[in-house]
């Protein structure tokens, strides 16, 4: 019994340790959600841009098949398509997120997609501000041992 009860433990433990080890989970992303109804058009619940990464949030567009998000700088005129991995449903809403960003301001923009492949509903969301991630520490600081990035 004992053995089984340090198993039982130990699993609960290894899980615990996984979740607090996860960088973007937090206490809020583990409660409850508003569920969203569906629409006829892409309503956008987040945008924001954060450390290299963007996010666009919207509410399942009825009809839609499946979806795709696109990114851009500010003062570009094209965007880029983000990969279907980075486009997730969370149930209640849906989720993209455009990744390796250099700091500036970016625009992404969503469109809803029928069965049939053609765009039922699009949204953009602007002004997105990203900001460079400061990798400043030990391993890169002038005052380091051997000068060669070596370290943590």
């Amino acid at each position: 019994m004992k053995f089984k009860a340090k198993k039982v433990l130990s699993g609960i433990l290894a899980a615990a340790m996984t979740l607090t080890s996860v960088p973007y989970l937090s206490v809020s992303a583990l409660a409850p959600m508003t569920v969203l109804a569906a629409s006829s058009e892409v309503s956008v619940v987040k945008a924001e841009g954060w450390y290299e990464s963007a996010c666009i949030q919207w509410a399942p567009v009825s009809g839609a098949a499946q979806y795709k998000a696109y990114v851009k700088k500010a003062g570009t005129s094209s965007y880029i398509q983000l990969d279907d991995p980075l486009i997730r449903n969370y149930g209640s809403y849906w989720r993209a997120d455009a990744l390796g960003l250099a700091a500036g301001s970016y625009s992404m923009k969503v469109e809803a997609i029928n069965s049939s492949g053609k765009i039922i509903a699009e949204k953009e969301a602007t002004g997105l501000s990203v900001s460079a991630y400061d990798r400043s520490g030990s391993a890169f600081s002038s005052n380091s041992t051997y000068k060669t990035g070596s370290g943590a």
